[in-house]
């Protein structure tokens, strides 16, 4: 049975989302452990953690025969902000998720960003000097939607057998 994803949250969403509300340029929005040209620049860095579900899977029967399941899911996303001004930028950042623009740009990808964290300073020593640092957690939620490519079982044919060996047949059909 072959399934198809139709529909799920994608990291690089949220990424394009940030380099418009925050200016900052090329390559500077890095995500997992991408390389990025950011030689001293500020820059974002973003890291999804894992996706969980919060609610039951769904399924429906499409006018095509096939089934289609649809389950909500969560993720937190890590994002921090290095380099100078990086408490600022992420301020920004933070203020801007809220913003319609944003929510605009998110209901068009299908996924809510359903809480932020406050913003926390962790910067500090790193290699040979200081660093600035600030982090944040987003919580995104999305619904993963499936298209199982298996035609929907109207009726089957069911045979059962008692000890005696005596058979009985018969169909089950939809109602």
């Amino acid at each position: 049975m072959a399934t198809t994803t139709l529909q799920q949250f994608s990291i690089k969403d949220l990424r394009e989302l940030v380099q418009k509300l925050l200016p900052l340029p090329d390559g500077s929005c890095i995500i997992g452990e991408e390389s990025g040209t950011v030689d001293g620049t500020p820059y974002v860095y973003l890291r999804p953690g894992d996706a969980y579900d919060f609610g039951p899977p769904r399924t429906r029967q499409g006018a095509d025969g096939f089934e289609y399941v649809s389950k909500p899911m969560m993720t937190a996303v890590r994002i921090t902000a290095v380099g100078k001004n990086a408490a600022e930028l992420m301020r920004k950042l933070h203020i801007a998720l809220g913003s319609s623009p944003a929510k605009q740009f998110n209901r068009l990808r299908h996924y809510a960003i359903t809480k932020i964290s406050k913003i926390d300073n962790v910067g500090g020593a790193i290699g040979a000097g200081y660093a600035q640092k600030s982090m944040m957690t987003v919580d995104i939620s999305y619904v993963h939607k499936v298209k199982i490519e298996q035609p929907y079982i109207y009726k089957v044919d069911i045979t059962c057998m008692d000890d005696n060996g005596n058979k009985a047949t018969g169909t089950v059909e939809e109602p």
